[in-house]
């Protein structure tokens, strides 16, 4: 019993610190039931809608290993917990408003994620939400998992399955241009319904005329841990003009924005509603990247540009040595999600010798290229 109250007391303050913040209103994430995947696919899949409502503006997220220590401590075992009754028994052990659980199924070629939201106190179901996808699993995780989360907690998404299709009418190479704080003039392209940035970003201030500092030496480099930056590739100017400036994740997110006005840095599902409006992770990499050996290496694989969008290597700053590579052999542009935490951002990669797309997180530290989109 003394157990019990210690934990309590021990979660009551763990929110009461976060809401100090902002208030919002505390919910658990149950292991989904997996019918037909593996075990740990599904763990990965229920961690990827952890991390989805970690960043929502309605919720404060208990994190897995705190919510397992509680529940392994009362002696609850989590799995195959999908009734109603066992969610409002666990969200009660770890004393949280609200708590989800489901599963997640495979019937032939066809996944089905299906969610409920429970309000523990009052032992009813707020919300549920089902979507069925078929496809490569991978899917789930970069579309479906994004987009249920949205639906289960009632907020909006960027972008339906079936509004891709209908955009694959819009014609690519529409082109126009938008100017940053320092003059800069970009050309912009539309692509389905977003409008993008069809150039690397090089503005050396933020939005409000504060500069953003420039780092020179690896040294420096590997000793800013925190805050914007930016850098040009070896330091040579000449790359600017080609390849436009390389930054730090910080920047991304900075309340003075470094984005033109009226435009941003895009959201990992920005950047995920383009890469599906363009056929996918294994071809869109090809249609972004600009065409032939001029800026690319030798095979440039599957490089047509027929989005318009003239993707360029332009390289990256590593963050623990300071020193540059990949000019010419891969680029990287940063996403304004964060990935756990905000020390962390989601990126987009292109590499010489590949045609398809890598989404993956890299701490803030890096030195990546900026584009931008246009704000809804």
């Amino acid at each position: 019993m003394q157990l019990m109250k210690t934990t309590l007391l021990s979660i009551c303050s763990y929110f009461i610190l976060t809401s100090f913040q902002i208030e919002k209103i505390p919910i658990a994430i149950i292991d989904l039931d997996a019918n037909g995947i593996s075990i740990s696919e599904v763990k990965t899949l229920t961690d990827r809608l952890r991390n989805e409502l970690f960043y929502s503006k309605k919720f404060q997220v208990l994190e897995r290993e705190k919510m397992e220590e509680i529940l392994v401590e009362q002696g609850f075992q989590q799995s195959g917990c999908t009734s109603n009754e066992c969610l409002v028994e666990a969200g009660k052990l770890i004393n949280v408003k609200h708590i989800i659980g489901g599963s997640v199924g495979k019937v032939g070629q066809t996944y089905t994620v299906s969610l409920r939201m429970i309000d523990v106190e009052k032992g009813k179901i707020i919300s549920i939400a089902t979507q069925d996808y078929k496809g490569q699993i991978d899917g789930l995780l970069t579309f479906v998992i994004p987009k249920i989360s949205k639906e289960i907690t009632g907020e909006s998404f960027v972008v339906t399955k079936k509004e891709i299709k209908k955009e694959k009418n819009i014609n690519y190479n529409n082109t126009e241009s938008v100017t940053d704080i320092d003059g800069n003039v970009y050309k912009i392209i539309k692509i389905g319904s977003q409008w993008w940035m069809a150039e690397n970003l090089k503005v050396t201030h933020y939005r409000n005329g504060d500069a953003i500092p420039i780092i020179k030496d690896d040294e420096d480099w590997i000793n800013h841990k925190i805050g914007g930056a930016y850098c040009v590739y070896e330091n040579d100017y000449e790359n600017i003009l080609k390849y436009g400036l390389l930054y730090n994740g910080w920047v991304v997110n900075d309340k003075r924005k470094i984005a033109p006005e009226g435009w941003h840095v895009p959201s990992e599902p920005e950047w995920r509603m383009l890469i599906d409006f363009l056929g996918g992770n294994e071809k869109a990499g090809g249609r972004l990247k600009d065409q032939g050996l001029k800026y690319w290496s030798y095979p440039n694989t599957g490089a047509s540009n027929n989005s318009g969008f003239t993707a360029l290597p332009s390289g990256q700053r590593h963050p623990s040595r300071g020193f540059f590579n990949g000019l010419k052999m891969h680029g990287g542009w940063w996403s304004s999600t964060p990935y756990y935490s905000e020390k962390r951002l989601w990126f987009l990669e292109l590499n010489y010798n590949q045609a398809n797309i890598r989404m993956d997180a890299y701490h803030n530290n890096n030195g990546f290229s900026i584009r931008c989109v246009k704000d809804y």
